[in-house]
């Protein structure tokens, strides 16, 4: 989820006010968000599907208790999609006069 790096108009409004996802920005530094970067991208023709992997920001995080293992051991995520021949029959279309 993105994090709020913005004020809106409405001073009430909390993060659900937006038409995507975001979360509240924390003060708690292990809550601080790891942040990836695309590294590489490209298609494989034997499989048929589009690969991407994405390489983590090497930023030092602070030492943090976790109840799962840690994600600061996570260097970076492949991202593997078959493409879908009907993506461009599924857009709804609305036309405004």
């Amino acid at each position: 989820m993105l994090s709020i790096t913005f004020l809106n108009w409405y001073r009430r409004a909390d993060y659900t006010a937006y038409a995507f996802n975001t979360r509240p920005v924390t003060k708690h530094p292990c809550q601080k968000p790891f942040i990836f970067y695309m590294g590489t991208t490209r298609y494989d023709r034997t499989k048929k599907q589009t690969v991407g992997i994405y390489i983590r920001d090497k930023s030092r995080h602070p030492f943090c208790r976790w109840k799962m293992s840690s994600p600061d051991k996570i260097d970076s995520v492949i991202i593997l999609k078959k493409p879908d021949p009907y993506r461009w029959q599924k857009v709804n279309l609305q036309i405004f006069y």
